[in-house]
C-alpha cells in the first residue's frame, strides 16, 4: 500500500512536470520561430526599399540561431546540474541515514545455542499494482 501510495504520487507529480515542460517548449518554439517569420517579414519590406541585401540577412538569421542554440544548450545544462544537485542531496541523506534498529554490537548467540533446521515454503512477493501470473 506504502509503495502503491508512493509511486502514484511520483507518477502525477511527473505528469504535471510533463504537461508544463510542453506548454513551456511550445511556447519557446512558437516564440523563436514567430520571431523569425517577424525578422524575415521586416528584413523583406528592407530589402525591396533597398536598405539591406540578402548578405545581411542571412548573416543576422545565421548569427540568431547560434545564439539562441547556445543559450538553449546553456539552460539544458543548468537544467541538469540542478537535477544532480537534487540527487546528490538525497545520496548524501541515505548516506548520513541511521538505522533505528542496531545492527552492531548487542548479545553473541554461541554455536551450541542454535540447533534445528530453517525451511522456506511458498514464498511469493509481487508489488499491488502489478498482477500475479
Amino acid at each position: 500500500m506504502k509503495f502503491e501510495t508512493f509511486n502514484n504520487t511520483i507518477y502525477d507529480i511527473s505528469k504535471v512536470k510533463a504537461i508544463w515542460g510542453g506548454f513551456f517548449l511550445f511556447t519557446v518554439q512558437f516564440m523563436l520561430f514567430g520571431a523569425m517569420a517577424g525578422i524575415m517579414y521586416l528584413s523583406g519590406i528592407l530589402y525591396q526599399r533597398g536598405k539591406i541585401n540578402i548578405g545581411i540577412i542571412t548573416s543576422f538569421l545565421f548569427y540568431m540561431v547560434m545564439l539562441l542554440f547556445n543559450f538553449a544548450r546553456a539552460a539544458s545544462v543548468f537544467g541538469e546540474v540542478m537535477a544532480i544537485l537534487g540527487a546528490s542531496d538525497k545520496v548524501v541523506e541515505l548516506i548520513q541515514y541511521k538505522a533505528a534498529i542496531n545492527t552492531q554490537g548487542g548479545d553473541k548467540i554461541s554455536d551450541n545455542e542454535v540447533s534445528g533446521v530453517i525451511e522456506i515454503k511458498d514464498v511469493k512477493f509481487n508489488y499491488p499494482s502489478k498482477k500475479d501470473v
